[in-house]
């Protein structure tokens, strides 16, 4: 393997320092505009931009959705195991919840 020749080290410089979620914010308004019309015309599907940026970063609504998604799954989880929702240990819902 032939490494890549070293050169100047590259300065990183954030388009808007002091809110780090502005970037993501703006790329889901790009996305709902883009997209508006579609989903207006069919009332039988939802929209939801999908927004994460190269550093983890996610955009509010989709880790909001993430969220809901794996709360249901462990509720679901613990059903089928025949565990009762006032029995589950908080520490242990937490944890389950981070798995799914």
């Amino acid at each position: 393997m032939i490494p890549f020749p070293r050169t100047q080290s590259h300065k990183v410089t954030k388009s808007h320092p002091q809110d780090l979620d502005a970037p993501l914010r703006m790329a889901a308004q790009c996305k709902i505009v883009a997209y508006q019309q579609q989903y207006a015309d069919n009332q039988n599907i939802s929209f939801l931009p999908a927004i994460v940026s190269t550093s983890t970063r996610m955009h509010g609504e989709f880790l909001g959705l993430l969220f809901l998604q794996a709360h249901r799954e462990t509720q679901a989880h613990f059903i089928a195991a025949g565990i009762s929702s006032q029995n589950i240990n908080p520490e242990a819902l937490r944890f389950k919840r981070a798995a799914f």
